[in-house]
């Protein structure tokens, strides 16, 4: 399925942070973020909702709120800027809610709105209808603490929510501190514009394009990202294998100088994984190296080994020397570390 909000990916932890940003049911539509929530949930560990909204459509954010009310993943709500009306609602049904220290949250009754969101007259069968959806955010909002005719007072007055407010009134479970005092003097509707400006210009720009990640997979642009997760699975199993190998010849040429055998040749391997400057010390190649260099220089090798021909433009990259020559590779390592590193993180950039 295609996730067609901005959506943020930590492929490690198996989680993924999802935006609703703008209006339900006119920016973004709240029944199709439902089924990508549904979609999320079959993936992710973890699925947090970043919340800058005025609202929108009941309907559609009651889509949501029944989705995340069933989810395996647990849930979170963070609230970037502002959550006023149904989009205040939806933290409700989340496992935690956090809120920005300039961030607002607005609560109050629902009512009938036009395809402009303008409100409208409501028929004695829409202000049932409303009454209906009323008790079931009383139900919700509930859910953190205050009585049910405590909230729907709330739901009367339209009430507004400082972080701080919120935090008192149980509508959310911590406060992230940050360093943007500016934005709690702003009006609800400039701190919308405010930070939906600056998450737009974040998603412009090139590093985390999709159509770049594309190319720079090799893929077509238009991959979904499942497919894109499993390239740069493939990728990374690839460059795991190509480390192995590495590791492989290290352990050859150390078992040469005595310095693994047997017994200590796993915890070698360890430890090549945790700190490979400290195992590369260990092997006391010198011993080992040394004689085979020296033998290449006699006969008359040495260049083509180490990738120095006249021409620089031909040089050997770090592949080559892994598959071709390890004992060059190694050599290189003590005799030109500079060289080495310049070599492996050229290599090691194709996988990133």
């Amino acid at each position: 399925m295609e996730i067609r909000t901005q959506h943020i990916v930590n492929r490690e932890k198996k989680e993924i942070t999802m935006m609703l940003y703008g209006m339900i049911g006119k920016d973004f539509d709240g029944d199709y973020f439902a089924k990508e929530l549904e979609y999320a949930d079959r993936i992710y560990d973890q699925v947090t909702i970043r919340i800058n909204s005025d609202g929108g459509l009941v309907t559609q954010g009651l889509s949501i709120i029944s989705q995340l009310v069933q989810m395996k993943a647990y849930t979170i709500a963070q609230i970037d800027g502002v959550a006023a009306s149904m989009s205040a609602v939806i933290p409700c049904a989340c496992d935690e809610v956090r809120m920005n220290d300039y961030a607002r949250i607005m609560i109050h009754s629902p009512y009938m709105v036009d395809d402009n969101m303008k409100a409208v007259k409501m028929s004695a069968k829409d202000k049932k209808t409303a009454e209906s959806v009323k008790g079931i955010l009383v139900d919700l909002l509930s859910k953190r603490g205050k009585s049910k005719e405590e909230i729907s007072k709330l739901l009367n007055d339209e009430t507004w929510y400082t972080a701080d407010e919120a935090l008192a009134a149980g509508l959310i479970h911590s406060i992230i501190a940050t360093d943007r005092p500016e934005l709690k003097a702003v009006s609800s509707a400039q701190l919308v514009a405010c930070i939906q400006k600056e998450v737009d210009t974040l998603h412009t720009h090139p590093i985390i394009k999709m159509k770049q990640i594309c190319a720079k997979l090799g893929l077509p642009e238009n991959s979904d990202e499942s497919v894109i997760l499993a390239k740069m699975q493939e990728r990374e199993t690839a460059a795991a294998a190509q480390g192995t190998k590495l590791v492989d010849r290290y352990l050859e040429l150390g078992r040469k100088s005595g310095a693994v055998t047997d017994d200590n040749a796993e915890k070698m391997r360890r430890l090549a994984g945790a700190d490979f400057e400290l195992f590369v010390d260990l092997l006391k190649l010198d011993t080992v190296v040394t004689p085979i260099v020296e033998k290449d220089r006699i006969s008359n090798h040495i260049v083509d080994a180490l990738g120095k021909k006249a021409d620089e433009k031909n040089e050997k990259d770090f592949d080559w020397f892994q598959k071709n020559n390890p004992q060059a590779l190694a050599a290189m390592e003590i005799a030109e570390p500079e060289r080495f590193k310049k070599l492996f993180e050229a290599y090691n950039a194709q996988f990133i």
